[in-house]
């Protein structure tokens, strides 16, 4: 009976130490190979956002749009100022409202007429008259027609801001005097003030003006370049 159990407690011892040098040669291998307890799955990427609510904008997008835009503004700027250029030809009415003239009864148109107004003298004595000459020269290559009367071709005199006299005061159609002018022929009128008062509502006037400094303005549409003259009534 000893001798058993000699072998059971001999067997128990053995069992135990192969126990204790499995569990020894298991760590051993894990500590050898550290890979192998590891996880070997890969972390997952965080999921795409997506776009942003603030996208960049599309640089090339807009630029093509903004150079479409500025060729049709250039284009239309073309397109305006050739329409400008065509309306100032020859044989439009440009801004003056009168076609090139075809035929001597035709009016002058502005452009083609020059006017110069010259007084008798610079002074006034002894009561004179007042004495202007006019002279129109038609500088275009057709004949044509001015109205030489004294409401298109109007001369006014004031003094300061008063207004003295005007041959338009109370003028008509009966006093249209039509005259044709050739190309480079001057026309001369006279025009006598005997410097009474003249109203444009045609009242009746004896007054006269007295003696100092007046202005001589010509207004017409055939006006451009004509000066002012300066006179005085002694």
């Amino acid at each position: 009976m000893l001798a058993g159990l000699f072998a059971i407690v001999a067997l128990i011892a053995w069992a135990s130490s192969a126990l204790s040098s499995s569990g020894t040669d298991d760590e051993q291998q894990a500590s050898a190979d550290p890979e192998a307890g590891a996880e070997t799955d890969e972390p997952e990427e965080p999921p795409d956002p997506g776009p942003t609510g603030n996208p960049e904008p599309d640089t090339d997008s807009d630029g093509d749009a903004d150079d479409d835009n500025d060729e049709d503004s250039e284009d239309s700027e073309d397109e305006d100022a050739d329409s400008g250029e065509e309306s100032g030809q020859d044989g439009d009415s440009g801004s003056t409202g009168i076609p090139e003239p075809e035929s001597a009864e035709d009016p002058c148109r502005p452009q083609d007429i020059v006017v110069t107004m010259d007084l008798a003298e610079d002074t006034f004595t002894g009561g004179a008259d007042v004495e202007v000459e006019l002279t129109v020269v038609n500088t275009g290559e057709q004949t044509c027609t001015v109205d030489m009367g004294p409401e298109e071709m109007e001369l006014r005199v004031t003094s300061g801001d008063d207004r003295i006299f005007s041959t338009a005061d109370c003028a008509d159609g009966d006093d249209a005097q039509p005259t044709e002018l050739q190309r480079g022929v001057p026309h001369t009128t006279t025009v006598t003030w005997d410097r009474t008062r003249s109203w444009s509502d045609c009242r009746d006037s004896d007054r006269t003006a007295g003696n100092g400094t007046y202005v001589l303005r010509f207004i017409s549409d055939y006006d451009e370049g004509v000066d002012n003259e300066v006179f005085r009534l002694r």
